[in-house]
């Protein structure tokens, strides 16, 4: 019997907050997972296979409600078929409050049927996290969401020896981007922009797994992402993007601070909405975990109070 690797991953995340200024709000850590070859009849966990838990934070400065459902794809994405069963994929929780600049974690695992006619096909659902709004709590007023496409294939043929050693020797691709949005206030054309978080200070990139990695960075067009932008922004040439490196190795929880900056084309016309850039973060030996630092430039002042009701 061929043996086939049981997780072949690749994963690519990205959470888009629904509200053109807001740095914070609601955020998840990823909007694109790709699995390869998952076993038939048997419960994969992305946590314990992967290290690579759904995380849903909060940031704003009181608690939210969120709820974490699965959904059939609303688009569905190249060489793939809709989930036969929302219930292949199932959420750890589905309803969790989250508190003012906190982090919830819940394990994401997958349970395919015992149905060898699923051998060798690619299926995708879509994981959508919606803020709800209490009565008489001062917070969120209206629903917030993010959506992300989970895609997954199956197996080509039985594989319960790959199974086992995956589960004996887990992968860890984890590593964090923070934050991994970014809203750059005062642009104007022609201007060098650094890349600055609130307090102005630089984004860091964590290495989460307990092993030393090399992450790769590029600069790279909305098209080739699985991002998607606010409304209203306007997608700009990566080739604007300066990166002063092109890789880095990290130990196991180091961190290093990430330097970039952007120059704003000298014809930008803000009156048609934020530019926007991407830089996409990928673990350099595996290449199994993308993440995408987003970028927007605006004009004028910060705003000093980015309150969402």
């Amino acid at each position: 019997m061929k043996l086939y690797p049981v997780i072949g991953w690749i994963v690519c995340f990205c959470g888009a907050v629904n509200a053109a200024h807001a740095q914070g709000g609601l955020r998840m850590n990823y909007s694109r997972i790709a699995v390869d070859n998952l076993p038939i009849g048997h419960a994969v966990s992305m946590k314990r296979l992967a290290n690579l838990p759904l995380k849903v934070g909060n940031n704003y400065d009181f608690p939210i409600e969120v709820q974490v459902s699965i959904r059939y794809p609303a688009t569905l994405r190249p060489d793939c078929e809709p989930v036969p069963d929302t219930n292949w994929v199932r959420p750890e929780w589905h309803a969790v409050e989250v508190e003012p600049g906190a982090e919830r974690e819940m394990d994401m695992v997958i349970m395919l049927p015992d149905d060898e006619g699923l051998h060798g096909r690619r299926f995708q659902a879509d994981v959508h996290v919606l803020t709800v709004g209490k009565r008489g709590v001062r917070g969120v007023r209206t629903g917030y969401e993010i959506t992300g496409n989970l895609l997954f294939s199956v197996a080509p043929e039985r594989n319960d020896v790959a199974l086992h050693a995956a589960l004996e020797n887990p992968a860890d691709g984890a590593f964090v981007l923070d934050p991994p949005r970014v809203d750059v206030f005062g642009a104007a054309p022609g201007l060098l922009m650094p890349i600055l978080a609130r307090g102005k200070n630089p984004v860091r990139l964590v290495n989460g797994s307990s092993e030393t990695q090399t992450y790769e960075f590029e600069a790279v067009p909305l098209e080739r992402s699985a991002y998607n932008a606010d409304f209203g922004s306007q997608p700009m040439d990566p080739r604007g993007l300066l990166l002063p490196m092109s890789s880095c190795t990290l130990n196991s929880s180091g961190g290093t601070n990430l330097e970039f900056a952007v120059q704003v084309p000298a014809d930008a016309d803000f009156g048609k909405g934020p530019l926007l850039y991407l830089v996409a973060v990928r673990n350099g030996v595996l290449r199994s975990v993308e993440q995408y630092l987003k970028v927007y430039l605006w004009p004028g002042a910060e705003p000093e109070n980015e309150h969402i009701n």
